[in-house]
C-alpha cells in the first residue's frame, strides 16, 4: 500500500495563528477604516496610553488629534486617496533595515527596486518572475516562510509589486532573505 502526504503551506496552516487569542480568530473586518476603529474601540479610554516611544507616552486622544493634523497636511500637500506617500522616519532602526533590505533586494535577480529615501516599506517589482503580485507573495510564504503584503491595495502605482516592512530586527530579515535567496522563477 502506498502513501502519499500532501504538502501544508504555510498560507494553509496559518503557524502564526498559534499567537493569538482564539475568540480573535476569524473574526469579520470592520466596515470602516483602521483610524475610525481605533477611534471608535477607544472612545472611552482616551486619557489612557495608546503609544510610547522613547519613554514618551501618547494617549488615544493624542493620536487622534495627531493623525488628524497629519491627514490635513496630505491633504494641504495634495495627497488624494488612492496615492502612495512615503514616511521618512530617520530616527528608527527601521530605516536602517530598510536600506539593508535594499541592498539584499537588488541582489536577487528575480526582482527590481526603486531605492527607498528614507521610509522602512519597500515595494519590490515581481515583473521577472512571470507571477502576479498575489501569486508571488503566496509563493514567497509557502516556498520561502516570509510573509509579506501584495502591493495593490495601497494604490494602483503599487501593481506588480509587494510591500516589505522592514519592522523586525536585522537578523530576521538576514534570515527572510537568506531563504528568498534560494527560490528561482
Amino acid at each position: 500500500m502506498t502513501t502519499t502526504s500532501k504538502v501544508l503551506y504555510a498560507s494553509q496552516a496559518r503557524p502564526w495563528l498559534k499567537y493569538y487569542d482564539p475568540n480573535y480568530i476569524d473574526q469579520p473586518m470592520p466596515e470602516c477604516s483602521a483610524f475610525d476603529f481605533v477611534r471608535q474601540q477607544n472612545k472611552n479610554r482616551l486619557s489612557e496610553t495608546a503609544l510610547e516611544y522613547y519613554g514618551r507616552k501618547f494617549t488615544y486622544a493624542d493620536l487622534i488629534v495627531n493623525t488628524k493634523k497629519t491627514a490635513a497636511a496630505f491633504r494641504a500637500a495634495g495627497v488624494r486617496k488612492g496615492d502612495i506617500i512615503t514616511v521618512v522616519s530617520v530616527m528608527t532602526p527601521e530605516v536602517i533595515y530598510a536600506f539593508y533590505a535594499a541592498d539584499r533586494i537588488e541582489k536577487l535577480p528575480y526582482l527590481s527596486l526603486v531605492r527607498p529615501k528614507g521610509t522602512f516599506y519597500l515595494f519590490p517589482g515581481v515583473e521577472k518572475t512571470g507571477l502576479d503580485e498575489k501569486a508571488f507573495c503566496k509563493v514567497l510564504l509557502d516556498q520561502a516562510h516570509v510573509l509579506v503584503s501584495p502591493g495593490t491595495p495601497f494604490g494602483v502605482s503599487a501593481a506588480g509589486h509587494f510591500r516589505i516592512a522592514c519592522t523586525v530586527g536585522i537578523d530576521r530579515l538576514k534570515a527572510a532573505f537568506d531563504r528568498m535567496e534560494k527560490l528561482s522563477f
